[in-house]
Parts: structure tokens; sequence; C-alpha cells
């Protein structure tokens, strides 16, 4: 099943701006970690590199057998995660 998970954070608290975040980040995205959940990174927007005085957004596209799996990834993230929903491509509206 596909997932979107979607995080939003201040500027001013990017995970990104420390070593510490960009190792986070890294851990949490490593093949190792994905695999030990079963989950599958299938893409990213990350626009923190983009936006410097804003509202940083991000959205994760995963395959994953369950909405569980693709929440447990995220347990140890600094930003928050708004939400994990479902993908079902019969509601995408073009």
């Amino acid at each position: 099943m596909l997932f979107a998970a979607v995080s939003k954070h201040d500027s001013k608290q990017c995970p990104l701006k420390t070593g510490e975040g960009v190792k986070m980040l890294k851990e949490i995205f490593s093949e190792k970690n994905l695999k030990k959940r079963n989950v599958d990174l299938l893409d990213a927007y990350i626009s923190c590199p983009l936006e410097k005085h804003s509202t940083h957004s991000c959205v994760f596209i995963f395959h994953a057998d369950s909405m569980f799996n693709v929440k447990s990834l995220f347990r140890s993230m600094d930003a928050e995660v708004k939400e994990v929903v479902p993908l079902d491509i019969k509601n995408i509206q073009l």
C-alpha cells in the first residue's frame, strides 16, 4: 500500500540546521532502518534548502504493509510529522 507522510516546521527550528539533525535524518532514511521496518521510500520533497524564511514542508511517499510501519520511522524525529495517510490512486484528482 502507498502512504504519504507530511511534516511542516518553522525555518528557525529546521532539524537540518544542526549536524545532529542531519545525522538523525540519515539514520531514519537509511537502507537498514527502512528494511527493518519493511518500508520502501519511493519519493520525497523537502523544501528546506529552498525556503530560508518561512515554513518548511516535507512530503515523503512510501510503500509499506501498514501505516504503523511508516509512523514508526518518525518516532525519533525532532520535527513533528503532521500526518501519515494512505494514498489511493482512485481518489487523486488532477
